[in-house]
């Protein structure tokens, strides 16, 4: 009978400690995608705004304006959408990025008429190390 009982309170017990264990492997789960998806939103507005950015000063013309006055305006929110990278990103990832602003600020001081391949190299080496740190294999932009 004592057996019995134990038995039973042993399997009561194993019941509540796997509903447990299971409800925090779901939470857990649940907070790696949701950092995830922070990430990847934080390095794709990023992209996207520096590339904007770098548009925009390839087709500006500067005879009215001196560069540091239109780079202020151009660059906005760029500082606050690095700031969120320098949040999530990994450390390399993060001074990529920062190697990148840096070129594309040294290219707006040219006027954007300076070689772009130090920016364009810098921006690369920051889309690889996103790639890498998303765990996306490749350029999917270029796979067929």
């Amino acid at each position: 009978m004592g057996n019995v009982i134990l038995g039973g309170l042993l399997a009561i017990i194993g019941g509540i400690v796997g509903t447990l264990l299971t409800h925090w492997l779901q939470i857990r789960r649940e907070e790696r995608a949701r950092h995830y998806e922070q990430r990847r939103t934080a390095h794709l507005e990023f992209a996207r705004r520096f590339n904007e950015i770098r548009a925009a000063v390839a087709d500006s013309d500067y005879t009215q304006e001196s560069p540091s006055m239109y780079d202020y305006r151009v660059t906005g929110d760029l500082p606050l959408l690095f700031l969120t990278v320098r949040v999530f990103a990994s450390p390399a990832t993060r001074q990529a990025a920062s190697v990148a602003i840096d070129r594309l600020h040294d290219w707006i001081g040219t006027d954007g008429k300076a070689d772009d391949g130090p920016l364009n190299a810098a921006f690369e080496q920051y889309l690889r190390l996103v790639r890498q740190e998303l765990g996306v294999q490749g350029n999917p932009a270029v796979q067929k």
